[in-house]
């Protein structure tokens, strides 16, 4: 009888242990996950320089977002406006008007100037791209820096290089 309750607790200890290991992969998973969440928010190297996961840091990345948040913009007549619609308009037409054509007389300017480029310099930088050299631009950047318009970081396109690279070179 008393074996029979030794061997029970030994599978229910067994049983436990692996639980335990269970919930401990999981607790670091989760911890490897929260580390990355606050590698790609931060904007400087305190990370990486010494400043880990303390409330300071914390504090600082919520800081410098209240910060930076823009709350309303101001036309040209002096109107503030305050809504999100409202301020990708002006945004969008600062920008329209800030880089559309104008008309201009660049030959006398151009002239002026010595040729610093010869044909040959000018040939290698006109040449269509090939797939080496963007691939090798692309693993160049630091891994963790910011992401792109897309969301992704270039450690995002380093793993998966070998999916995405005919889109990207496309």
């Amino acid at each position: 009888m008393q074996q029979t309750s030794n061997r029970s607790r030994n599978v229910t200890g067994i049983q436990d242990e692996v639980q335990f290991d269970n919930l401990r992969q999981k607790l670091n998973h989760l911890l490897v996950q929260e580390d990355m969440y606050w590698r790609q928010r931060r904007k400087t190297h305190w990370y990486r320089d010494g400043d880990l996961n303390t409330k300071f840091f914390h504090a600082a990345a919520t800081s410098r977002k209240r910060v930076n948040k823009i709350l309303s913009l101001e036309t040209n007549e002096g109107i503030r406006i305050i809504d999100d619609d409202g301020m990708r308009s002006i945004t969008k037409n600062y920008f329209d008007k800030l880089f559309e054509g104008h008309d201009s007389v660049r030959s006398p300017v151009i002239n002026m100037l010595d040729q610093v480029i010869d044909n040959e310099d000018n040939a290698h930088l006109t040449a269509p791209f090939c797939r080496e050299k963007i691939k090798e631009a692309m693993f160049s950047m630091q891994p963790d820096k910011c992401p792109d318009p897309d969301g992704f970081n270039p450690r995002f396109y380093h793993y998966f290089w070998s999916v995405c690279s005919d889109d990207i070179f496309n």
